[in-house]
């Protein structure tokens, strides 16, 4: 508002001086009215060479009039056909197509060496540097032998299984023998004999408990084996006093031996089915222990056979997680020692001898070499409206005197989806990428390098010189007396 103001008031005054300077013409014009006609008086009374000198004067400014009317008029006409570049002024820096690579580390750790220094040119896999690795390799020496151990179990566990032997030279696992050749020997070897000496009791043990079962099945058997003699030969002697017995209940009936002795002979025959009786029982019995001690074995058997599978399971379901692990640990090892992940230029070297590395945290920077450059600029949000993709760009670089070396020209590729900030000039912008039609600057080539920074000259449209001059008027009038 006050600057709508102060444009009003400057009108006004500008017109007040105005009609200032159209009423001194007309008091002027009133006095050269008065002048003529004493010059006409006073020309009756002059020279005539006086007279041809003043129409000569009067014929030179005419014709210097018109001759700077005409120049006007031309210089009104080119401008309003004469044409100039509309342009985006921005600023950015030559970058390389492909991005420049940040060396970071995954899990951190302590700087041991920087075998590399700021500047100089590496090749793609080459080392630059190394960390610490004391303590992952103890974690990893830690679950080698871990593993080992678990290898020799189930080894252990699987001989025990298959029943079959086990020695210090030879394992019923393959993979043992490979990990006793990547890690410690005595330590594999001191393994080994321990799972020996313990599957060799465990068949001891599993022998011991078979035998006693064993023992007693046979036992058993040889009871029930003498209990069916026992009983077929008191069936034998039944059949023999039962023949007895027919015998004399005949002669019994003739009187030709005495009560007596018929019924001592019956209860022979009673005694003798009471004793085939109890034989039966004791057979029936010995046979349902039998079977009791031959269920016994089995399930010792069994037993074993179960309990060794289920823990042969969980042992191999801890050698999955501890080889995960080891092999987690492996490339941790091998990340100890880092290297570039491409050929170029070493670049912001961040970390000396001793430093900490964060998880993830950047050590140094390479800068692709051999690589096609380009400009990254920075677009202000004003200009961006204006700013079309295939534009034609002016590239000047800063470093090199404009008047001397020129420009290059070139093209803008890309322009960002969104915004970014700028946190020290606190403002927002869009980047642009720009293809440059060369390489190098100036006669001479000069060659350009990473990091240049430049001017871009963004050509958005032509407008003629006229509309250039017109532009203050017209904005001025545009945003002038529109208040409420």
């Amino acid at each position: 508002m006050k600057k709508i103001l102060n444009f009003i008031y400057q009108k006004i005054n500008y017109y007040l001086i105005e009609l200032k300077k159209i009423g001194n013409k007309i008091s002027l014009h009133n006095e050269k009215e008065k002048s003529l006609k004493n010059e006409e008086q006073q020309i009756w009374y002059m020279p005539r060479t006086v007279i041809l000198d003043e129409l000569e004067v009067r014929r030179y400014v005419l014709f210097t009039t018109g001759i700077i009317c005409g120049l006007l008029l031309i210089l009104l006409t080119w401008a309003s056909v004469a044409s100039i570049d509309e342009v985006a002024v921005t600023y950015g820096e030559i970058v390389t197509a492909t991005k420049v690579s940040q060396v970071q580390h995954l899990e951190g750790g302590i700087v041991n060496k920087v075998l590399v220094k700021e500047g100089e040119h590496v090749q793609k896999d080459q080392l630059l540097a190394t960390l610490d690795d004391t303590t992952t390799k103890a974690e990893l020496q830690q679950l080698q032998a871990r593993k080992i151990s678990l290898l020799a179990d189930i080894s252990r566990i699987r001989a025990f299984v298959d029943n079959k032997k086990l020695d210090n030279n030879s394992s019923h696992l393959p993979e043992l023998n490979t990990e006793k050749k990547s890690a410690n020997e005595v330590t594999a070897h001191s393994v080994v004999e321990g799972d020996v000496a313990l599957l060799n009791l465990e068949n001891k043990s599993q022998r011991n408990q078979q035998e006693i079962l064993l023992s007693q099945i046979e036992q058993k058997r040889s009871e029930i084996t003498k209990l069916q003699n026992q009983i077929v030969l008191i069936e034998k002697n039944q059949k023999l006093l039962l023949q007895e017995l027919a015998m004399y209940e005949k002669l019994i009936k003739k009187e030709y031996v005495s009560q007596k002795e018929y019924l001592t002979k019956k209860r022979e025959a009673n005694q003798l089915e009471s004793d085939r009786v109890s034989l039966i029982f004791e057979l029936n019995k010995a046979k349902d222990v039998l079977k009791e001690f031959s269920f016994k074995f089995e399930e010792l058997n069994t037993g074993i056979q179960k309990d060794s599978l289920d823990n042969l399971n969980k042992l191999n379901d801890e050698l999955f997680q501890v080889q995960y692990t080891l092999n987690k640990l492996q490339g941790r090892v091998f990340r100890e020692a880092i290297h570039s992940p491409i050929e170029g230029i070493v670049k912001g070297i961040e970390v000396i001898p001793g430093t900490v590395v964060t998880p993830s945290g950047t050590l140094m920077t390479i800068v692709p070499s051999n690589q096609m450059l380009q400009v990254e600029t920075r677009i202000t949000t004003l200009d961006i409206g204006h700013v079309q993709v295939n534009d034609p760009v002016n590239v000047k670089i800063l470093t090199f005197d404009f008047s001397r070396y020129g420009s290059i020209s070139g093209k803008l590729s890309e322009i960002s989806a969104t915004t970014f900030f700028d946190q020290t000039s606190k403002t927002s912008y869009y980047k642009g990428i720009v293809i440059l039609d060369k390489q190098y600057v100036g006669s001479k080539k000069n060659p350009l390098r990473t990091g240049m920074t430049v001017e871009a000259d963004i050509v958005t449209g032509k407008k003629t010189v006229l509309q250039y001059l017109m532009k203050p008027i017209h904005t001025n009038l545009q945003s002038s007396f529109h208040e409420r």
